[in-house]
């Protein structure tokens, strides 16, 4: 593989759920002992998640790689139209569960697959307006109505620009409170998470940096 640097792009991350977690921990809403049996048990999971995305291996045009180059290659495949489900199908390939499992415990990986999606999508939307302008009399009717609106579908799933438009409109309560409204909800939020009086920006609750090579 000529990919280079995937380890660094796609590093190891708490799932939401550990993360959610390790933010209870951030704000003392646990005891001592319930604290660093969470942080040992997150740093672990870390540890073991790192390990077997460096060791396991995976067919991908002709040679092994690890999680990291198999990744990079999902998400290019994607981009260009391929069909998850597809790509996983393949000898030796990760199953969708295991790119669903990898999609939790990688963020950068998450986020590159679902722009590799609305990609996807942005080909079969175009893919359907073609359709639409190229169609004649001869064709048959009900087959291309039948390939548009599947390829319009996949496109409104996967692109928010082929989604029909929707107006929502929100509100700041805070412009209907009053000064002395808002300090008492502020007072009664420090008063119920004492740890908010010195509030610093989340990390991931003290669990590893640098647990990867």
């Amino acid at each position: 593989m000529a990919y280079k640097e995937t380890r660094k792009k796609y590093p190891v991350t708490l799932p939401p759920e550990s993360r959610e977690t390790s933010e209870k921990v951030r704000f003392g809403m646990y005891e001592d002992k319930q604290r660093k049996a969470i942080l040992a048990r997150h740093k672990q999971s870390k540890l073991n998640e790192s390990t077997d995305a460096k060791e396991k291996r995976f067919l991908v045009a002709g040679d092994y790689v690890d999680r990291y180059d198999c990744m990079e290659y999902l998400v290019a495949m994607v981009s260009e139209g391929s069909r998850l489900s597809d790509l996983c199908k393949e000898d030796e390939m990760p199953t969708l569960r295991e790119v669903a499992h990898w999609r939790k415990w990688h963020a950068e990986f998450e986020r590159e697959m679902k722009l590799a999606e609305s990609c996807r999508g942005l080909r079969s939307g175009e893919r359907a307006e073609k359709l639409a302008e190229d169609a004649t009399n001869d064709d048959n009717a009900a087959i291309v109505k039948l390939k548009y609106e599947a390829l319009s579908k996949t496109a409104a799933r996967l692109n928010a620009d082929f989604q029909e438009k929707k107006i929502i409109q929100t509100e700041d309560i805070t412009n209907k409170m009053s000064y002395e409204q808002i300090a008492e909800e502020i007072k009664a939020l420090t008063k119920q998470f004492p740890a908010l009086k010195t509030f610093t920006d989340f990390t991931e609750a003290e669990v590893v940096e640098g647990d990867e090579e």
